[in-house]
Parts: C-alpha cells; structure tokens; sequence
C-alpha cells in the first residue's frame, strides 16, 4: 500500500530485526535512538495486531537550531521509522520511513 508522504521499502527480516538492524546502524553513525514502541505489543486490550514497531531517532545536535529557526517543526522531529508485518505474513516486513520535515515543509515551518 503506498500512502503520499511515506517512503516504503521491504525488508527480509522480521520487524525485531529490521529494526535492531536500523538502530546498530544509526547508532554507529552518531545517531541519537531516543525510543522504540512496540505497538503490537503495547495494544494488549485484547485485540490482535500485526507486529509493528517505531524507531524515534535524530541528532539533537543538529534538530535544535533547525526547532530554534521554525519552532512548529518540532511537531515533525525526532524522525521516524516504522518497521510493520504486512497481511502476507511473517516474512514481509516492510519499513517505511516517514517525516513530514523530510518530504515536505509546511510555509509556517520553513526555516529562515
């Protein structure tokens, strides 16, 4: 399923994996991991979920004079990754990484 604003590539792990891989990687280029959220996990009301997972990650290093010039772009960082199971079963993850700061800027969040 391709929804506007989002960038979806498959994975051949599962969504643990895809993403345990993501955060060594992001991890070894300096890259601040700031949460993980289970969401299959987290549902547990009694409904059943397909595994999906969030990566939170970014640089405050470089995030905050770009939050300091366009404050509202705050709503958009730390970046995001999600790593979801489709319908088709165990073996099709796919991740799709998704930041509204990275695919398009709203007027009122243009840094200067």
């Amino acid at each position: 399923m391709s929804v506007e604003g989002l960038i979806s590539h498959p994975s051949p792990y599962p969504v643990g994996e895809t993403l345990d891989r993501l955060e060594s990687m992001l991890r070894s280029k300096g890259v601040t991991v700031f949460a993980r959220i289970d969401h299959a996990a987290a549902a547990g009301v009694g409904l059943a979920m397909h595994p999906a997972q969030v990566l939170i990650f970014g640089n405050p290093k470089s995030g905050t004079p770009v939050m300091n010039a366009a404050p509202t772009i705050a709503i958009d960082l730390p970046f995001k990754a999600l790593a979801r199971e489709d319908a088709a079963g165990p073996h099709t993850s796919r991740i799709a990484a998704t930041n509204s700061a990275t695919n398009r800027t709203r007027p009122s969040q243009s840094p200067p």
